[in-house]
């Protein structure tokens, strides 16, 4: 925000905000319009982001960060394992059904 506070002097932090929030809702509400089975791209996001936000990233983050002992290494990595299979099918899942959908 500081940014914008140095171009636009004269608006309150609100107005800035506002005005932020509703261009980027206006972005969103032409892109939702102009792409057609907009519901098989939400899939395959759905399927690959969320994936690795829940099942990939925690595990490789707690890899790193902890000295962890032979049992603990072992279920992580058992969790990873199973995101990585999971995000695999989930995106493979969505993508024939984008294929379906579209042609």
């Amino acid at each position: 925000m500081p940014i914008f506070r140095k171009r636009f002097k004269s608006l309150h932090s609100y107005d800035i905000e506002f005005f932020m929030r509703l261009f980027f809702l206006l972005v969103t509400f032409s892109l939702a319009i102009s792409i057609p089975k907009i519901e098989v791209f939400i899939q395959l996001v759905g399927a690959s982001g969320g994936t690795i936000l829940a099942l990939i990233y925690p595990p490789i983050c707690y890899l790193i960060v902890f000295d962890l002992s032979l049992p603990k290494k072992i279920l992580t990595v058992g969790i990873l394992i199973f995101g990585v299979v999971s995000c695999g099918v989930g995106t493979t899942y969505a993508v024939i059904s984008m294929v379906d959908a579209l042609s």
